[in-house]
């Protein structure tokens, strides 16, 4: 499979934008409706998203955007996008998805490809992910949003979501992929080490989804993205407006959303950093994440609260099995600029789940 940046820049040259605009066509009850109905087409590739082709409806108000969706990474589009739809409904988003002039939530072109549309959020921008350049106000602002998203998901029926990426956050699973790959041409004393460190930590792997499985936690919705990229700010105030890419809506626990969370903003670099040994965590931004998040999520229930110091610990593990299953096997699915990257990817991950461990954040 090809990895999905690549797929997803494949839409941003000339051709891309062409079928864009033959594809903006299935959706014109909506935008011949605008004030200047003959702009509506006017387009222009839109954001840095890894995943999906996007683009930008400029010259028009509202605006929307429209987007490619990439089939390689999610293989029901149409199932994708109802569960965004229905999430976004019930939670009174302003992120809210258009309808085809047919009253489909998703336009097949004739070359195979899926198109959806949906609003812009005008008056918005992104949060500075910039590792220092975080703050505990901004952590828990963030987090606070998205426990509460957990919070209005909850009246939600989870049957009523598609489980589109089955076992995305089965952990155990993900371990036990990774030991198929261990007779990689890529296998070394160095891959071969770190499979025995994560050997000695596999009992507890699966911490929320096996306590999941068995019935222990109550089974909600997820957002299962939760990170800086995916909330929008208020341009003028700074306060959070909207959480936004809800692809990966499932059923599941929010101590994913937690652990996602603590996984990825009170570090001290960026994932790609090529040295693990700088990974560090901001304890004050760990507390912060922690209480904005538990603020927001006013449903936590006692079997969830005892996973909470354990939920960081448990995706940065799940994230760092991830990475080194990609580079056995060739980096099949996360981007790459250099040959191992993947790895240096999860060694990051790995020194980031033991800086939690060193605090005594793993799971009971």
């Amino acid at each position: 499979m090809e990895n999905a940046a690549s797929m997803a820049l494949d839409n941003a040259g000339p051709h891309g934008l062409e079928t864009a605009r033959r594809a903006a066509q299935a959706f014109s009850s909506v935008l011949d409706a605008l004030e200047s109905p003959n702009a509506a087409y006017d387009l222009a590739a839109f954001g840095l998203g890894r995943i999906h082709g996007t683009f930008a409806l400029p010259s028009v108000r509202p605006r929307y955007l429209l987007q490619r969706i990439n089939t390689g990474v999610f293989n029901d589009p149409v199932a994708v996008t109802r569960n965004a739809d229905l999430v976004a409904r019930e939670t009174h988003s302003e992120l809210q998805f258009v309808r085809t002039n047919d009253g489909s939530l998703v336009y097949d072109d004739p070359e195979g490809c899926s198109w959806r549309m949906m609003t812009f959020v005008s008056g918005t921008c992104a949060p500075d992910v910039d590792p220092a350049n975080r703050s505990p106000e901004l952590a828990h602002m963030v987090a606070k949003a998205f426990g509460s998203f957990s919070t209005q998901a909850a009246h939600i029926d989870p049957g009523s979501i598609v489980e589109t990426l089955r076992g995305f956050h089965d952990t155990p699973a993900r371990y036990r992929r990774l030991l198929e790959t261990t007779e990689s041409d890529r296998s070394s004393a160095e891959t071969r080490s770190v499979i025995e460190w994560l050997a000695d930590r596999s009992d507890h792997l699966g911490a929320i989804s096996g306590s999941l499985s068995d019935g222990e936690l109550p089974r909600r919705i997820a957002h299962n993205d939760a990170k800086l990229d995916n909330v929008l700010l208020d341009s003028r105030t700074g306060a959070v407006r909207a959480v936004i890419d809800f692809d990966t809506v499932m059923p599941g626990s929010p101590l994913f959303d937690l652990g996602d969370l603590l996984r990825t903003v009170p570090v001290s670099v960026g994932e790609d950093e090529p040295d693990s040994s700088l990974v560090t965590i901001d304890r004050g931004l760990v507390d912060a994440v922690v209480d904005g998040f538990l603020v927001g999520y006013t449903g936590l229930a006692d079997s969830e609260h005892v996973l909470v110091q354990a939920a960081g610990w448990v995706l940065a593990m799940e994230q760092g099995i991830r990475y080194l299953t990609d580079y056995l096997e060739h980096d099949r699915y996360y981007s790459v600029s250099r040959p191992d990257q993947n790895l240096r990817r999860a060694q990051n991950q790995f020194a980031l789940a033991s800086q939690y461990e060193a605090i005594g954040w793993s799971p009971p």
